[in-house]
């Protein structure tokens, strides 16, 4: 819960959450600076682009408008369980910033496959695992393909993700093992009968 304890130490009218891969453009830089100012909205859902493999994705769904990482200090709820990849839920208006690629979020996320498997497969898919279990949610084969077609040929095939060429498909095909690592996990923990992976026999 690091971020809470920083949202709850910081003094300033504006928080911005900001991740160590990440790099703010000038441009949005600008545009939030404005928004401060101006001090009518509660938060801000700017765009995000991502860096795969020595390349930006630009298609399949990723470069969107869906990141609310500035947010006004008095608006966020203070009761967030900080799931992995949630966002900060906030209370009041909020402004959505075009997608632009001169105002926007650079997330700097592998520069090679094993950097990939290493943190998602092995890490955030089972930290996913835990969450989802923790909701109430149960294995099942149906609902793992589902997930695995969603997550992989929704974002290459309906998103357009093949237009990112080779790094698009890679990416997808990772994502679809994701899913499966997520699944898997959900699976191990029903089979034990555990929730906690801090345990050698989970």
């Amino acid at each position: 819960r690091l971020d809470v304890q920083g949202f709850l130490a910081a003094r300033g009218t504006y928080i911005l959450r900001l991740d160590a891969d990440e790099r703010m453009t000038p441009g949005l830089a600008d545009r939030l600076r404005s928004v401060a100012e101006e001090g009518r909205y509660a938060g801000v859902r700017y765009p995000r682009r991502y860096w795969f493999f020595n390349g930006w994705l630009d298609h399949g769904g990723w470069f969107r408008s869906e990141q609310l990482g500035f947010f006004r200090s008095d608006s966020w709820d203070r009761g967030w369980n900080c799931d992995i990849h949630s966002q900060v839920p906030i209370r009041g208006e909020t402004l959505t910033l075009p997608v632009d690629p001169e105002a926007c979020m650079l997330h700097y996320d592998y520069d090679n496959v094993g950097q990939f498997v290493e943190r998602s497969l092995l890490k955030y898919a089972r930290l996913e695992a835990q969450e989802r279990v923790r909701d109430g949610y149960t294995f099942s084969a149906g609902s793992m393909v589902r997930s695995v077609a969603r997550r992989s040929a929704g974002r290459y095939l309906l998103n357009k993700g093949y237009k990112d060429g080779s790094r698009g498909a890679i990416v997808a095909a990772l994502l679809g093992a994701y899913e499966i690592c997520v699944s898997a996990y959900v699976w191990d923990i029903d089979r034990h009968g555990c929730r906690s992976w801090l345990h050698a026999d989970c």
